[in-house]
């Protein structure tokens, strides 16, 4: 999975005292990895897209923070459903899509 610019340098750039975070839609996990790095906070990354999800899950596995970060295969409506934890820091990286359909309030 490829890795952007701004995912690291988002992952560089947040310096929080954060002992929750949130990361929404983690691709690869290396925003989360970045920032465990960071701060010693429980980490949770979730992504609508099973293959992201199972990405982020074997590179989390295989960093040294693994102990910190949770991945979790699902969307953000559904899990913010489920949770009852608040978080201190949510960040995401969305993607960006070329060539798709724009907007109809143009």
């Amino acid at each position: 999975m490829k890795i952007g610019t701004d995912a690291v340098l988002l992952g560089a750039w947040t310096n929080e005292n954060a002992l929750t975070v949130l990361d929404i839609g983690t691709g690869s996990g290396i925003i989360a990895m970045m920032l465990a790095q960071k701060i010693n906070a429980k980490i949770i990354a979730i992504d609508i897209d099973k293959n992201s999800a199972d990405q982020a899950k074997e590179n989390i596995a295989n960093c040294k923070w693994h102990n910190t970060i949770q991945v979790h295969h699902i969307s953000f409506q559904e899990f913010w459903q489920t949770q009852n934890e608040k978080f201190d820091l949510v960040v995401t990286n969305p993607p960006y899509f070329h060539n798709s359909l724009k907007s109809l309030k143009n």
